[in-house]
């Protein structure tokens, strides 16, 4: 188990050295319109912004598909239920002579 903390940590600081000199790479400023204005920022925060929403968007989908699935699992339950009590009904009214 201590094996693998240490590969998650190595692996952690490989991704935190790469995103380092990329942002160090990516320094310059970039000129932003919006529609109500305009603002520079630099490139690398730029791309971590839109990293950002992308995964955000992502959450949200996700959640939104998930709730739906619980919702129809729940209703697939009950009607499990009711089919079972209906057999179980049905099936001592056989058994009776």
């Amino acid at each position: 188990m201590k094996i693998k903390r240490i590969i998650t940590a190595i692996f952690f600081l490989i991704i935190v050295l790469f995103s380092l000199s990329f942002a160090i790479l990516n320094a310059s400023p970039v000129a932003i319109h919006y529609y109500l204005g305009t603002t520079e920022t630099p490139l690398s925060l730029l791309l971590v912004y839109a990293f950002g929403l992308g995964i955000l968007l992502t959450l949200c989908v996700t959640a939104l598909s998930l709730f739906q699935l619980k919702i129809e699992n729940r209703s697939l339950k009950k009607m499990l239920e009711k089919n079972n009590a209906l057999q179980a009904a049905s099936s001592v009214t056989m058994m009776k002579p």
